[in-house]
């Protein structure tokens, strides 16, 4: 049998309805994990939709982005109002749904540690960025926010014009590597599970990041809001990735998310 041309593959997987929007270097280097599996291009198509399940599409929500946007503009005026609307679409993923009864104190807790961020940057951020209104941060604070989703991104674009926050939105595959940019505080969210479902390396994507701080979060619950000993086998995740690098950590506890603050000391005092 001829070797699989990956093209093809991502050519068909791109124009599926599902996972149009998924960046396309994400399709591409699960189809090349994959073709030597395969059987064929129909066998290969469906292992790389499968891996695509694991890691995009059973966390995905399509959201109305562009009727958001003019929601979100109409209301800019009123900060009040334009964090209800924030708040409604916070609550359209699970994930920043569970966070909404800490957000009051959430980013608080977190910069009280790190101190007032110059510069965040937000791995595979989902919607997280859209609680920029409960941060606070400093007006010079520039925010960039990576994600796998070109719809996503092309949307927090546009929130980060809204709100007159300075930075951007990228795609990134976590996986290859996070982009090279400084920061001052590195946001990885209720990430590494999903990362570890990927590479057995997540140490080596850790190290890459280039942040001083690291904020690295694990829910306490999966989706369907059993904890299942989750809190148990992530603080073993964790304490596995930490036994061997010099970080100085401190724990905070909320109901339904497990937040470590790593002070990244080699990269905090690299000149």
């Amino acid at each position: 049998m001829p070797p699989l041309d990956p093209d093809k593959i991502l050519a068909a997987i791109s124009q599926s309805k599902r996972y149009r929007h998924v960046a396309p270097q994400v399709i591409a280097r699960l189809a090349a994990e994959e073709i030597p599996k395969a059987s064929n291009v129909a066998d290969a198509e469906k292992r790389t939709k499968r891996r695509l399940h694991q890691i995009f599409g059973a966390y995905h929500t399509a959201l109305p982005w562009d009727k958001l946007l003019t929601r979100l503009s109409a209301a800019k005026a009123n900060a009040a109002g334009f964090k209800n609307v924030c708040e409604e679409i916070l609550r359209g993923h699970a994930s920043t749904a569970e966070r909404i009864p800490e957000l009051p104190t959430f980013y608080e807790k977190i910069f009280n540690i790190t101190g007032p961020p110059s510069s965040i940057l937000d791995l595979a951020c989902g919607l997280n960025p859209v609680a920029i209104p409960w941060m606070n941060l400093p007006p010079i604070t520039t925010y960039t926010a990576c994600d796998i989703d070109t719809e996503m991104a092309r949307f927090l674009s546009s929130f980060l014009t809204i709100t007159q926050t300075p930075g951007e939105a990228l795609l990134n595959d976590l996986i290859s590597a996070p982009p090279p940019i400084q920061a001052d505080v590195a946001f990885i969210l209720k990430t590494l599970p999903c990362l570890r479902h990927q590479s057995p390396d997540v140490g080596r994507i850790l190290d890459q990041i280039q942040a001083n701080w690291l904020v690295i979060s694990f829910p306490t619950k999966t989706l369907g809001s059993k904890s299942k000993g989750l809190s148990t086998t992530y603080r073993a995740l964790f304490n596995e990735l930490a036994t061997p690098r010099s970080w100085k950590i401190t724990v905070l506890e909320f109901p339904s998310e497990l937040v470590y603050i790593v002070n990244n000391v080699a990269r905090a005092t690299s000149p």
